[in-house]
């Protein structure tokens, strides 16, 4: 497997053409929620009409490995999603605290992530084998991404339901 970057800063095209590429993939979307009493209530609100998969305390996800525990959510993901998601959070870089959810993630069905953000440091890349970057750029654009490094499979943080809970905190709640 390759980590690959951006050869171009992110814009809001090419956030939704990744967002529609996951969809298209069935992929899951995880996330990061740090002050959930602090997240923009109509957040809540929309993510009432997506699928929860599962919900856990975590001090690992997609891209990290933090000293504190913080709760990650994961969702299935499909177009309806797209279009609901992006006319709240517009821009990649919009995914972040308060205010949002911060560090999206695409998984693949194996838990495997494939895109990965870490946003608050404005830093996001893909994790791909050569095939699945030939597809990549053939969706989003040739030439788009470019190699960092390869990693061992063993590397890679698998996001699974193990330890799962099983709610979403009502946005009506007091915190």
């Amino acid at each position: 497997m390759n980590i690959y970057n951006l050869s171009i800063e992110i814009n809001i095209d090419l956030y939704k053409r990744i967002l529609l590429f996951a969809a298209q993939l069935k992929s899951r979307i995880v996330f990061i929620i740090r002050e959930p009493e602090k997240i923009n209530k109509e957040f809540f609100k929309l993510m009432e009409n997506e699928k929860l998969l599962f919900f856990r305390n975590t001090k690992e996800w997609p891209g990290t490995i933090s000293l504190k525990e913080y709760s990650l959510y994961c969702y299935e993901f499909d177009e309806g999603s797209v279009c609901r998601i992006t006319g709240l959070v517009p821009e990649l870089w919009d995914w972040i605290s308060p205010d949002f959810p911060e560090d999206i993630s695409f998984l693949r069905t194996n838990g495997k992530p494939w895109f990965i953000s870490i946003t608050h440091e404005k830093d996001c890349y893909f994790i791909l084998d050569e095939s699945e970057k030939k597809v990549v750029e053939n969706i989003l654009g040739e030439n788009l991404l470019i190699l960092q490094e390869s990693i061992e499979e063993s590397d890679i943080i698998v996001v699974k339901e193990k330890n799962a809970g099983s709610f979403l905190p009502n946005p009506n709640d007091v915190y």
